[in-house]
């Protein structure tokens, strides 16, 4: 029976044309028409390895070919040759195959619904997969950017996971919404949000096999080559549309945040970001109030009282001070003079920085212990108080 000819199509209005030489086993293995090949092209065109191979195995290439092109890329080549040529075995060629042919089934254009037919003779019923969680609703962005819920539907898969995964994947279609929504890079961002599907699946089905046995060889081989044709996705992305980069940006941001608030509930709940004068913590109050040959006391309540009150008026256009610099001055030097009046009465010693050994350093920060109990306050007699 004689080979039949040649089917001709045009991936891009404008652009030259395209043959494919074995169109019926095309069809019959990707569930293709004469006018679906533009279409299939361009989807499958993103994944650049999968596609170069479909196209060794079905003879697709441009009608019009220069003196420069291989003319060994002309002919229909055997899976054999494919696979010594990659570097592939049968089951990898397989997968390289199955990556197109996932890659179509999610970018076809949606078929219209076919007419009412006569019932065909009842056969035995055969199991369907469950299907991911109920209908998307209208506003769905699975409906809106054509992505079938039943892609999500896997043979003997637990409904559950399937669900969870139909969940990640709208979320995910959420944050690239605006890759989506770019003309210049639709096409790209799709595949790139499929290929992330792809390796999710992948792990998934790796941690099933055993480390040493072949599929799992095999499964780290396709990961390996579809995590490289996923970051070439993204950086022609980012060539293209240079503010993609805000979208994993956002992301990271996103988790900064998060690590940042638990930090500050943590501090919070064990009290080391209390400020006893509204301003200062008691560490750094304690730190401030070093004093050594070098360097006098630091901490100032004139200071303070001044910031406390700036930051209560600070949403009031009419607030004034309530002290003068003279003022503020005479509480800073007043308490300085006071404490090392308590030092020299209390002997307690004054390091010399320039020192080696103890007489050169500070006393440790006083820690009070969980288990120790409040020291109790000094009973400071009042003047005029009662007996």
């Amino acid at each position: 029976m004689a080979a039949s000819a040649p089917i001709e199509y045009v991936p891009v209005q404008g652009q030259p044309a395209w043959k494919v030489s074995r169109f019926l086993p095309l069809s019959a293995d990707f569930g293709l028409t004469r006018k679906d090949l533009p279409a299939f092209h361009n989807a499958c065109a993103t994944m650049q390895r999968a596609f170069e191979i479909v196209r060794l195995l079905y003879g697709i290439c441009p009608v019009l070919v220069t003196v420069e092109t291989d003319a060994d890329y002309l002919r229909v080549w055997t899976r054999a040759e494919v696979g010594q040529k990659f570097g592939l075995t049968e089951s990898q060629l397989r997968e390289q195959v199955d990556i197109c042919r996932a890659v179509w089934e999610s970018s076809r254009p949606q078929e219209p619904t076919p007419e009412p037919q006569a019932p065909k003779p009842k056969r035995k019923s055969v199991p369907t997969p469950t299907p991911a969680g109920p209908p998307p609703a209208a506003g769905s962005p699975l409906l809106r950017y054509g992505f079938p819920p039943s892609m999500f539907d896997l043979p003997k898969r637990d409904p559950e996971e399937s669900s969870a995964e139909r969940a990640w994947f709208e979320s995910r279609l959420v944050e690239l919404q605006k890759l989506f929504d770019e003309p210049a890079v639709s096409s790209l961002a799709r595949q790139a949000l499929l290929s992330e599907l792809l390796l999710r699946r992948i792990d998934t089905q790796l941690c099933q096999e055993a480390v040493n046995s072949r599929a799992f060889s095999d499964l780290q081989a396709t990961k390996s080559n579809t995590e490289s044709q996923y970051q070439s996705m993204w950086k022609q992305i980012t060539s293209v549309v240079p503010w993609a980069s805000q979208v994993t940006n956002r992301i990271t941001f996103a988790g900064v945040l998060s690590d940042a608030i638990s930090a500050v509930a943590d501090a919070k709940a064990k009290g080391d970001f209390r400020r006893l004068d509204g301003f200062y913590t008691a560490f750094e109050i304690q730190i401030q109030l070093r004093e050594s040959v070098q360097q006098d006391i630091r901490y100032r309540p004139g200071q303070v009282a001044a910031i406390n009150e700036a930051m209560r008026g600070i949403w009031d256009p009419a607030w004034r001070r309530s002290f003068s610099n003279a003022q503020l001055r005479l509480l800073d030097e007043g308490f300085k003079e006071a404490a090392k009046r308590v030092r020299e009465e209390s002997n307690i010693p004054l390091p010399d920085l320039e020192v080696d050994g103890p007489a050169g350093n500070y006393a440790p920060l006083y820690e009070p212990p969980p288990e120790e109990p409040p020291e109790p306050i000094v009973n400071v007699p009042v003047e005029n108080e009662p007996p």
